[in-house]
């Protein structure tokens, strides 16, 4: 498993005493799974063991359910949707071992957690042994307390078994509205039958990432009492549920100024780029809902879940004399998180989202090469996409967004596809002459002078590229450039 990741570079000294911890992300490091063959085997090996048990081999539909959970998380893991061997992979496992240590009646045999690549802040536990913890989690919370209040969390749904009992509850009460009155009197009707059975089906859903309220109180008091063994500080419980009440807020919120960003004396800002049109986005086909329907936010209300906390542990529980364990490294962690949703939705053809996160960070590191370079892949694909009518393949959107969100997508759809390639090209060369040093920029800038009417001049970037970059990584498709 192979992909673009980013390293942070921490630089130097200011003066004769104080370090600053600048970071400079730049490309090129790959997270990759040497044990991918072997934890695939490992994952079929224990569904063959759930499978010969009694009460899933004798149920074809519970069967079906676990194989396809067990080939959903195989594709992913095939599919690049983890990351895997990063600093943060090991601060995970690192709080995971900490907790089961501290607890020894969690089964420890399967237990096992991955890193996902997506940006919508949300942990699951599916059901087997897995966790997963979405990246767009791990770069909302302030410390490993936090951490391990959410992992407590899903290891408590492990061991009360929610996600299987939901599997087997589901089925059962599907089987019975099959056999229902209702269901056979409808399967009788002349017209409109395949429709209305679909409607009472509907809520009867296998998803291993959604629990009953009840489900989820009952993991909040599991997993609080997991918690108030481990070293970490109770009261960051609390926190980490304040935080989740406002995760819908963007980290970033008010960075995005798209005027500021694309306004060139060669190529002015037009204020049309940004106005709402009725026929716009209402077009679009493409829906992504993972926000809504996948986030933390989705559980039972923060503010219940600190009051229920409250009044079923003690002050001192709460409170106690426990230092919380906050390495001044994590900042470095929580930035590689960031810089990663930007690579994770590029790779997932998530442009739109792409952009918009590589503009919130753009107004922190304006002149970052990685995040300009990107803006400027973004753009080049848009327009092929809107050329080739297929831009609702690449810009999501959402039923419910942050306003910033929706700007950039008003942005995205209302500019020309002339006006893309000449937007992109005056964005990247209008920039700080230095960035062009950076493989990847000088590359984003190539790609946007190909766009162009100017021929000559997209030749001699492409010559200049090689020039500066003999046998570089995007040497094949220069020269693919260079033959058209």
């Amino acid at each position: 498993m192979h992909r673009n990741a980013l390293l942070i570079i921490f630089v130097l000294f200011y003066g004769n005493y104080s370090l600053i911890a600048q970071v400079e992300p730049s490309t090129d490091l790959s997270y990759q799974s040497n044990e991918e063959t072997s934890l695939i085997a490992k994952l079929e090996k224990e569904l063959e063991e759930d499978l010969s048990t009694s009460n899933i081999s004798n149920n074809e539909d519970i069967r079906k359910v676990y194989e396809a959970r067990t080939q959903r998380l195989i594709d992913k893991i095939q599919n690049n949707h983890f990351i895997f061997d990063s600093p943060m992979n090991e601060r995970l496992e690192r709080i995971l071992q900490h907790i089961v240590e501290k607890n020894p009646a969690i089964p420890k045999d399967r237990l096992r957690i991955f890193l996902s690549r997506y940006f919508w802040p949300n942990a699951s536990c599916l059901g087997e042994g897995t966790m997963v913890f979405n990246i767009g989690l791990f770069r909302r919370l302030e410390n490993d307390d936090q951490i391990a209040f959410i992992l407590c969390h899903e290891l408590a749904h492990f061991t009360e078994d929610h996600v299987n009992e939901s599997v087997r509850k589901n089925i059962a009460a599907r089987e019975e509205l099959l056999g229902s009155d209702e269901f056979k009197n409808i399967a009788k009707q002349e017209y409109g039958s395949y429709e209305a059975k679909q409607n009472l089906l509907k809520n009867f859903t296998f998803d291993n990432k959604r629990h009953s309220r009840t489900h989820e109180k009952e993991a909040d008091h599991l997993g609080m009492n997991y918690y108030v063994n481990t070293k970490y500080a109770a009261s960051e419980a609390i926190r980490c549920l304040e935080i989740l009440d406002e995760i819908d807020e963007e980290k970033y919120a008010g960075k995005v100024d798209l005027k500021n960003l694309f306004d060139n004396s060669e190529y002015p800002f037009q204020n049309r780029w940004l106005r709402t049109k009725s026929s716009g986005l209402s077009v679009m086909k493409k829906a992504t809902s993972e926000w809504n329907s996948d986030s933390l936010k989705t559980h039972p209300d923060c503010v219940q879940r600190i009051d229920l906390i409250k009044r079923n542990f003690s002050v001192k529980e709460l409170i106690g004399e426990k230092v919380n364990t906050k390495e001044s490294y994590f900042a470095e962690e929580l930035l590689l998180a960031d810089f990663e949703i930007v690579q994770s939705t590029f790779d997932f053809s998530d442009l739109g989202r792409c952009l918009y996160y590589s503009f919130q960070l753009l107004g922190v590191y304006p002149e970052n090469a990685y995040l300009r370079a990107t803006v400027g892949r973004c753009l080049y694909h848009l327009y092929h996409a809107r050329k080739n009518h297929e831009l609702n393949e690449y810009v999501a959107f959402p039923s419910r967004q942050e306003k910033e969100y929706l700007e950039v997508l008003r942005f995205i759809h209302n500019l020309r596809l002339s006006e893309l390639k000449k937007l992109n090209y005056h964005f990247l060369s209008g920039a700080a002459p230095v960035l062009r040093k950076n493989e990847d920029y000088f590359f984003s800038l190539v790609l946007s002078s190909s766009l162009l009417e100017d021929k000559e001049m997209a030749k001699q970037f492409l010559a200049d590229y090689q020039t500066a970059f003999p046998g570089g990584k995007y040497s094949d498709w220069v020269e693919g450039l260079l033959e058209k």
